[in-house]
């Protein structure tokens, strides 16, 4: 990192430590007065996707984001993705019959998978030392994406069906994960795939 950037990166974890505490306490907020579940399920996933739309502008436009960024290393993106042990309380919530198989299952055990992966994958992969290892983290984060969209979708249509099947998750504290942690996954595998190939087309030593 130059020393030009450097600042720019202090400064950026600056702007990332405001922005996400406020955007929490925003997302608490709404799911503690309970207004997610009082919008319709098009809305909710039409929010997750401004979100990380809004995200992802930001750690564009903005300089010290984009320094912060690019100062990340791929085994930080890739262990953030230990959040997705949530699917634990997805399997809860399934055995008290409170979320449908179609939903619970898939959801549940597709982000364990991914949580348990996203563990090895740090730590035997990282940092990508060769194309072997390239390729592991590419695999994994394609996986992950499809994993997390997929929930996303099932999440989605059967809300459309019959939301009372997932008014669960418009609910604290699992409410959060549509206001919050949802789009934090989907901008994170964004980024591992924007370094994986930077150092795809990067010259290697």
């Amino acid at each position: 990192m130059s020393v030009q950037t450097a600042p720019r990166a202090s400064s950026g974890s600056r702007l990332v430590a405001s922005g996400l505490a406020l955007w929490f306490v925003v997302a608490l907020a709404v799911s503690l007065s309970g207004g997610l579940g009082r919008v319709p399920v098009p809305v909710i996933g039409a929010t997750i996707f401004s979100l990380v739309a809004l995200s992802a502008l930001a750690l564009r436009v903005v300089a010290p984001l984009r320094a912060w960024a690019a100062g990340l290393s791929v085994q930080r993106l890739v262990l953030f993705h230990s959040v997705r042990f949530v699917g634990l309380a997805f399997l809860v919530l399934h055995a008290r019959g409170v979320l449908p198989d179609d939903f619970a299952l898939v959801a549940g055990w597709g982000d364990i998978a991914t949580a348990t992966t996203a563990l090895l994958v740090a730590f035997a992969a990282c940092p990508i030392t060769s194309s072997a290892r390239w390729w592991i983290v590419g695999v994994w984060n394609t996986l992950g994406l499809v994993d997390i969209l997929n929930v996303l979708r099932g999440a989605i249509q059967i809300g459309l069906a019959n939301p009372a099947d997932v008014a669960v998750l418009t609910v604290f504290p699992m409410s959060l994960l549509p206001t919050f942690v949802v789009p934090l996954i989907i901008v994170t595998h964004g980024l591992i795939f924007i370094k994986l190939w930077q150092q795809r087309t990067s010259p290697r030593p």
